[in-house]
């Protein structure tokens, strides 16, 4: 669903009910619509993809609590 969802977002849109319905989905105006293989998808890749390790990361270290307390213990220590 998300890679429809971030599909949606180029300037050609997606087919998002296929087979059942031919109709394109778009979700901006033109104009704020990414064209596949621009710079502004690169850039919106890193972002998703950092906003997606990081979550896992602090999910692995036991939440927001947790990481920052071992934040501020490094920047005590350090």
């Amino acid at each position: 669903l998300s890679h429809v969802f971030l599909d949606c977002w180029n300037v050609s849109g997606v087919q998002a009910l296929a087979p059942f319905s031919e109709k394109i989905c778009v979700l901006f105006r033109r104009q704020w619509r990414i064209v596949t293989g621009s710079r502004q998808e690169l850039v919106l890749m890193c972002v998703l993809g950092a906003l997606a390790w990081s979550r896992g990361y602090i999910g692995s270290m036991g939440g927001v609590r947790a990481m920052i307390g071992v934040l501020t213990a490094w920047a005590i220590f350090s």
